[in-house]
């Protein structure tokens, strides 16, 4: 699956955003079965992931 860039983009910004549904650390957990620190580092390598793509190109 290729995503474009504004695709890209909207999943980012639910990756960051969704700390902020949650009113605990618990309830997240429960809900999605992973912590918040892993969806900010999932957001950091997409980043990085398009920032290496963009490079090679």
């Amino acid at each position: 699956m290729v995503l474009s860039l504004g695709e890209l983009h909207i999943l980012h910004a639910v990756l960051l955003s969704v700390h902020s549904m949650f009113a605990s650390e618990e309830a997240f957990n429960t809900q999605l079965g992973f912590y918040r620190e892993n969806a900010f580092e999932l957001a950091n390598g997409l980043v990085k992931a398009v920032e290496d793509a963009a490079a090679t190109s």
